[in-house]
């Protein structure tokens, strides 16, 4: 089913859910766990879990549900995580959610989905956010202006708590540390410039970076393209 974007508190549902929300990023709370997911990923929810999801902006949201007796195989599909919403499977959501199928064509579309699913790999353009107070507030900083400099050791100090503490929060509640989940929030917010139009030296400098090259370089890194490749396929 497609729905006007809306806040959703914390609920679960009795299948698994694909939701996606291709208008703009989203933020998605699963416990203790919180992600920021870009437009090209879509978010898969296994029967039982319960999530708040909270979309960043106005647009249409996208939700198939199926039985988790349907799911994909493997222990993947047991926990919730982002997964990159390629164009075929984009156009088939679309379609799935648009309401006017017969359920033969819904149990097809479903079938073939749910193939699509099983082989797509899990995306790169969500990113974890910390839940600790103080790690959440310079995490926050940073997606608010991912120029921000803020070093950790500042960031410890003027929260009264030591660094370590800090230091530790990101680790444990990302999986990295801050240094690299920075480098990973630009790039991450950069995906958004690029289908926006905006040049690629333009969007190297409003994420942080101080030569275009080194911000090339970094995408090329991370999502095995280039930032100006990646705003074309956006585009399609």
């Amino acid at each position: 089913m497609a729905h006007d974007a809306s806040r959703h508190p914390p609920h679960s549902h009795d299948e698994d859910q694909l939701y996606w929300f291709p208008d703009g990023p989203m933020t998605i709370l699963v416990g203790a766990r919180r992600w920021l997911v870009h437009s090209s990923a879509a978010f898969w929810f296994p029967a039982g879990v319960v999530h708040a999801v909270e979309p960043v902006g106005a647009g249409t949201t996208h939700s198939i549900y199926s039985s988790a007796r349907l799911r994909p195989a493997g222990e993947r599909w047991t926990r919730p995580g982002a997964i990159f919403c390629t164009p075929l499977m984009a156009e088939l959501v679309r379609y799935t959610t648009s309401g006017s199928l017969t359920p033969s064509t819904r149990t097809a579309c479903h079938a073939l989905l749910s193939e699509l699913v099983q082989h797509t790999q899990e995306e790169r353009a969500s990113l974890m956010v910390p839940t600790h107070p103080v790690a959440r507030t310079l995490a926050e900083r940073v997606l608010a202006d991912p120029r921000d400099d803020t070093s950790l050791a500042d960031a410890a100090r003027g929260a009264g708590i030591s660094e370590r503490t800090l230091v530790r929060a990101f680790v444990t509640e990302t999986g990295q540390g801050f240094t690299q989940w920075r480098a990973e929030a630009r790039l991450v917010s950069s995906l958004s410039l690029l289908a926006s139009g905006l040049p690629v030296g333009a969007v190297a400098e409003r994420v942080g970076y101080r030569t275009t090259s080194g911000y090339i370089d970094a995408f090329r890194k991370t999502y095995g393209t280039t930032p100006a490749a990646h705003a074309r396929a956006s585009t399609r």
